[in-house]
């Protein structure tokens, strides 16, 4: 059962497991998984190469 390994689980989240709404998971969001700094660096390259967010899939960031 996932409660018995919950006590040695680190509280992390898995950055290519996005999860699913439906089936009670959570989505990812990349600001958790990145922290604040390394996410300004994704948003800034994002905005520099794909300023109109045609690559919007998986972890989207969007270039604002």
């Amino acid at each position: 059962m996932s409660t018995d390994m919950e006590p040695l689980a680190t509280r992390g989240q898995y950055v290519n497991f996005q999860g699913q709404e439906l089936a009670g998971h959570r989505a990812v969001d990349a600001r958790t998984v990145f922290g604040p700094t390394k996410y300004r660096q994704f948003v800034d390259t994002k905005r520099r190469f794909d300023p109109e967010n045609l690559f919007h899939v998986n972890h989207n960031i969007p270039p604002k």
